[in-house]
């Protein structure tokens, strides 16, 4: 990760303990000279990558993906070969280095724009035509927000995945208003997991409208109350897969690797949700992510949808802030569109027309931007109230 600091960078490669560093030439002038190819033999339990997550709740940790876990795609002949996929994720993620080889093996010419700008996308759009794309939630508000986007030509992409962090529902209609033609899903995966994610076909987003999708097979899904015991259809609970292929691990850290995967093979995602009776998965938010208000739980993910309902805003986040009291208070942090005003007691209006009482926010504050890691997740953690003193 480019981003991080010295002292960040120096932890990391403690723990993975590399013996071969690849640095660009902006970034270090200690290259070897030695430029003839390398190839090593393997076998499918070794270390393929060692990916760290993205540390929104706590310090990263090196997820081990082995051979065996790592290419799964079926050996064929697509017919999509030549055809090309734009993203724009940083290499350093699940997401960037997925979005490279991914479409390699799929046959696809790879467009990569190494720093996000709606012009640069828009450019690469109009000049390479490209089939397939992937955004975070992050590209999709600044793309829908730029007056640019509805004039574009959008007739060559067939697919849009949306990834790597929630997405309001809204933001997601709006997105698919500009493809209509194309099939949009908001993709839902995690390093831990790998091979086990959501597919949305298309057409379907509009029939359910929120949800990530089913899992694809041989992967499985199940939701399951805080005793390990199953839900049943439409009750929220702990999302957990199981993917396919051998189970990951943390590297070097088999407690931790305990205390997220089963025996069985199942993962713990850390996230809320809930299934229909279809098989669609709808994510409420992470396990963590729920204020507790007066003994009442809060969704944070449901009142950011809402908020996002709101013309006037681009961005949301939603906290729990400490109350003597009740516990916890319900407070957001809003990002308003350019041009546009809403007061904060408007925004309270606005969500108290839609929210259980108790889950309506007491405090907004209206803010610049909100703090993100490089993956576009918001970092909560750094939401701090202007007149709050812990």
């Amino acid at each position: 990760n480019v981003r991080l600091s010295p002292a960040e960078v120096a932890t990391v490669l403690a723990h993975c303990e590399p013996r071969v560093v690849v640095a660009s030439h902006e970034l270090d002038n200690l290259l070897a000279d030695d430029d003839s190819d390398l190839q090593v033999p393997r076998n499918e339990d070794d270390l393929a990558e060692i990916l760290y997550t993205s540390g929104t709740t706590s310090t990263p940790k090196g997820v081990a993906i082995r051979h065996s876990n790592s290419a799964l795609f079926l050996r064929n002949n697509p017919d999509w070969t030549g055809r090309a996929w734009l993203h724009a994720s940083p290499m350093f993620t699940f997401a960037g280095l997925t979005f490279v080889y991914t479409p390699m093996r799929m046959g696809l010419r790879t467009l990569y724009l190494p720093r996000f700008t709606v012009a640069d996308w828009l450019r690469l759009l109009a000049d390479e035509a490209p089939t397939n794309c992937f955004l975070v939630p992050s590209m999709v508000e600044l793309l829908v927000a730029d007056p640019a986007s509805s004039t574009a030509d959008w007739s060559s992409v067939e697919m849009i995945s949306v990834g790597s962090a929630p997405i309001a529902p809204t933001t997601l209609a709006r997105l698919q208003d500009l493809v209509p033609d194309a099939q949009v899903t908001n993709a839902y995966s995690m390093t831990e997991a790998g091979t086990a994610y959501f597919f949305m076909a298309k057409g379907q987003q509009r029939e359910h409208p929120g949800s990530v999708g089913r899992v694809i097979p041989p992967a499985e899904v199940r939701i399951v109350d805080d005793d390990g015991a199953e839900l049943s259809a439409g009750e929220i609970g702990n999302v957990e897969v199981k993917p396919a292929g051998r189970m990951r691990e943390y590297y070097r850290a088999p407690e931790a690797t305990r205390e997220v995967f089963h025996p069985d093979g199942w993962l713990r995602t850390g996230d809320l949700g809930w299934l229909d009776a279809a098989g669609y998965l709808s994510i409420s938010g992470r396990a963590k992510d729920v204020i507790i208000r007066g003994g009442l739980n809060i969704h944070a993910a449901d009142v950011e949808a809402v908020l996002y309902e709101h013309s006037a805003v681009r961005e949301a986040a939603v906290v729990g802030a400490p109350h003597p009291v009740l516990g916890e208070e319900v407070v957001a942090f809003v990002v308003l569109r350019a041009g546009a005003t809403a007061s904060a007691d408007e925004l309270i209006a606005h969500c108290a027309g839609r929210l259980a009482n108790y889950a309506v926010p007491r405090r907004v504050h209206r803010v610049d931007d909100l703090p993100r890691n490089a993956t576009g997740k918001v970092m909560k953690r750094d939401l701090v109230e202007p007149d709050f003193v812990p």
